[in-house]
């Protein structure tokens, strides 16, 4: 799942990406889902589809509201690393190492990006 959005924008153009980011954006309404989106995978996806060079900027601006929507903060305007810190911040098991998850991706795919 981790690949998943980058690869659907690629093979198959950021339409179908696009919209499987609103699905997960829309699917993250209750707590319960929310933690089953959380444990599937879904933040790495979607934290993998944003610092992705190849994604478009409706695809990043779509994960990163969906990536808030699965933190249970879909009301609010905040940014892709806020939201991964509170992740980690949080004491539900295995929401921590779900957000560490993300920020090793970001790591990997933005090697300059720890010094900032």
């Amino acid at each position: 799942l981790p690949a998943l959005l980058p690869l659907l924008a690629l093979a198959l153009g950021d339409a179908v990406a696009v919209r499987v980011a609103a699905l997960l954006h829309a699917l993250a309404d209750s707590p319960s889902s929310r933690l089953r989106l959380l444990h599937g995978g879904a933040v790495r996806a979607l934290t993998r589809a944003v610092v992705e060079p190849a994604s478009s900027s409706s695809l990043k601006e779509y994960s990163v509201q969906a990536t808030a929507s699965v933190a249970g903060r879909p009301e609010d305007e905040v940014s892709l690393p806020q939201l991964l810190g509170d992740l980690c911040g949080e004491r539900l098991p295995g929401t921590q190492r779900e957000g560490l998850a993300a920020l090793q991706i970001i790591a990997e795919l933005q090697p300059g990006a720890a010094e900032r």
